[in-house]
């Protein structure tokens, strides 16, 4: 089958966690195609040489302010725009390269009638703070995806599950399949001889005031620290410490190594850091991305099912968070989404 995987460009999480069904997929003999935008088709890019790429056109959200909807306000006339360019481009990319599925990781509008498409999302429920802006914000969020055939869903059906209330919808439409969590990092036992991992993405400028604070406070901490910054942008800072290494967009197979060797691991409460520490436990500590509704949840979420500390990122302090980073309560097994994938691609041929 020609199979075109369309990735949301928002930090790398999504283009991290599709690598998993699509390396299943093309070492089943399928053609892929991936359209996305900015540093996620960059990191795509590198990561499969091999595979035919397609640009679409990119949603530019800025975390401006903390308070979510104004950035979403903001912006709004020119998404509006995006997502009937994206939508165009969608059908473009399948009638020029005879494509059989669409594959979709949370963009909006990349459906097509006549063609079987399927959401992949674990945020079937936006946890928006103002009742009426959620009621809203959800019922335009199920407007999109139900114009997908399918929802898979990465995470766990039980009430072990990873995201929480996220993950859940008594909406019926489309057909919901839950895959598990997905993950490409598979660590083994070796010994952890780096201190601190910090490990950096999502959108601006959020990311970048995190990573200026790291730097500044970096003296406070005798001890060798790797920052991986989640960008290959210029530095706004620089740093002379001589315990501080910083890389910028580093392959998936050296940040494995890297968490790897890491005894402690800062990050954002992203979800695919979620899924990925889930199955390979490491002493963890969250600093979620301000406005960004989501990681503060499952921030939250996962400090009180498995005991994870986070701060707000205005509050961070990088020795308290060296000293507090814990392992997370519960272990996961592994998943068997290759399954559920499989059952798909018999009932589409």
């Amino acid at each position: 089958m020609n199979i075109v995987f369309t990735i949301l460009n928002w930090g790398l999480g999504h283009a991290v966690r599709c690598i998993t069904i699509i390396d299943y997929l093309k070492n089943n003999g399928h053609n892929i195609h991936i359209a996305s935008d900015g540093i996620a088709l960059d990191f795509l890019k590198e990561t499969y040489p091999d595979l035919v790429f397609h640009e679409l056109p990119s949603y530019g959200i800025k975390y401006k302010y903390t308070f979510m909807p104004l950035n979403i306000i903001e912006k709004g006339p020119s998404l509006i725009k995006t997502l009937f360019n994206e939508h165009r481009a969608t059908k473009q990319i399948v009638k020029a390269n005879q494509i059989d599925l669409i594959i979709n990781d949370n963009r909006l509008a990349c459906f097509h009638n006549e063609k079987p498409s399927v959401f992949i999302s674990h945020q079937l429920t936006i946890p928006v703070r103002n009742r009426a802006f959620r009621k809203f914000t959800n019922f335009v969020h199920h407007l999109f995806i139900n114009k997908y055939d399918y929802c898979w869903i990465p995470d766990f059906k039980d009430t072990n599950n990873l995201a929480g209330d996220i993950s859940y919808s008594n909406r019926k439409s489309p057909p919901k399949q839950y895959l598990g969590p997905l993950t490409t990092l598979k660590l083994i036992p070796n010994r952890e001889d780096l201190p601190l991992l910090i490990v950096l993405s999502g959108p601006e400028p959020q990311r970048s005031v995190l990573e200026s604070k790291i730097i500044k406070q970096a003296s406070q901490l005798d001890e060798p620290i790797v920052l991986v910054r989640g960008t290959n942008k210029p530095r706004a800072l620089d740093s002379t410490n001589k315990h501080l290494e910083i890389l910028d967009l580093v392959d998936r197979n050296k940040l494995a190594l890297l968490i790897q060797r890491a005894k402690r691991v800062i990050c954002r409460s992203g979800y695919t850091s979620i899924m990925d520490f889930a199955l390979n436990p490491k002493a963890l500590y969250f600093v979620p991305t301000p406005g960004q509704y989501e990681q503060e949840y499952l921030a939250k979420h996962w400090f009180e099912k498995m005991g994870v500390p986070f701060c707000a990122q205005q509050n961070f302090n990088l020795k308290e968070a060296f000293e507090n980073a814990a392992l997370p309560k519960m272990n996961y097994p592994p998943t068997n989404y290759a399954k559920e994938i499989d059952k798909l691609i018999a009932k589409i041929n």
